[in-house]
């Protein structure tokens, strides 16, 4: 038995606050179950808690009907963090009381935020479809009736969600040249983007709009200041008027105009809403 002279006396008030989710087994059966579901959860990365909750039998269930399928993992995948990760504790109680801006953050902002690079260019396509295939599921197995919300908001999305996700690819592939060759060295190319960022005496690490299109030059407008800055090098033929910008721009002592450097995310114009700037 530990000695109580070892224990300290710590007020609770300095204590951060931490929710310890505790899993009750009462037979042998429920915990064989949970260890089933963990290893099955675990192919698409969601968090223990989502196994606790009532989505996470669903998301199971679903992946189990095709296990196989990268596209439909891929999406299990950003559906899980966004439930678990980004709504938290904030996610709806139910499927039935996940109503419009539950869809709406999920298909303006947080997808273009998980969209990856890839040589076919085919994310945010990919992630629409399947969000619409998952829903139509839903639909008959919870009884709800999200379908045609979905697919209007699906409509509405993908267009812009496509420009999103050519304008991240050409960024990308300009900063790294050699991004899909198999002697690309990611580490000395971010190295070097890092070291030419450092080179700007004037640095802005923030949220941005499109607010102005001329040949190849690009105006963003900062969210918190209005103030406006001019960029060149960003691939103005892709670009679109109320595109949101997530990242860093920099512009060194003698130059003119504005370089942007880091890229933290492109989101269609309606993900504004979902935003606290």
């Amino acid at each position: 038995m530990r000695s109580s002279r070892h224990k300290r006396n710590v007020s609770n008030a300095n204590m951060p606050e931490v929710n310890v989710r505790v899993v009750p087994f009462t037979t042998t059966k429920e915990r064989t179950e949970f260890f089933k579901n963990l290893a099955i959860s675990s192919e698409f990365d969601m968090r223990q808690r989502g196994i606790l909750e009532y989505y996470g039998k669903d998301l199971i269930a679903y992946k189990l009907e095709d296990p196989k399928n990268e596209n439909r993992n891929e999406f299990l995948r950003v559906l899980a963090e966004y439930m678990t990760t980004r709504l938290e504790d904030n996610c709806p109680p139910s499927w039935k009381a996940c109503h419009s801006p539950f869809w709406e953050e999920l298909i303006f902002a947080f997808i273009p935020h998980n969209l990856q690079i890839n040589p076919n260019q085919n994310e945010a396509e990919t992630y629409l479809n399947e969000l619409k295939m998952f829903v139509k599921w839903l639909d008959k197995r919870a009884q709800t009736n999200w379908y045609p919300i979905v697919t209007n908001y699906v409509k509405a999305a993908v267009s812009d969600l496509i420009i999103c996700e050519s304008i991240l690819h050409a960024i990308f592939l300009d900063h790294y040249p050699k991004l899909f060759q198999d002697d690309w060295n990611p580490f000395k190319d971010i190295e070097n983007l890092d070291n030419e960022f450092e080179q700007c005496a004037d640095q802005v690490n923030s949220c941005f709009v499109v607010t102005k299109l001329i040949d190849d030059l690009i105006e963003l407008t900062e969210y918190k200041t209005d103030r406006m800055y001019q960029l060149k090098g960003l691939p103005s033929e892709l670009m679109k008027l109320g595109l949101i910008m997530n990242g860093s721009i920099g512009r060194k002592r003698n130059d003119l105009y504005y370089k942007w450097f880091h890229t933290g995310g492109i989101y269609p114009p309606k993900a504004r809403k979902c935003f606290n700037f």
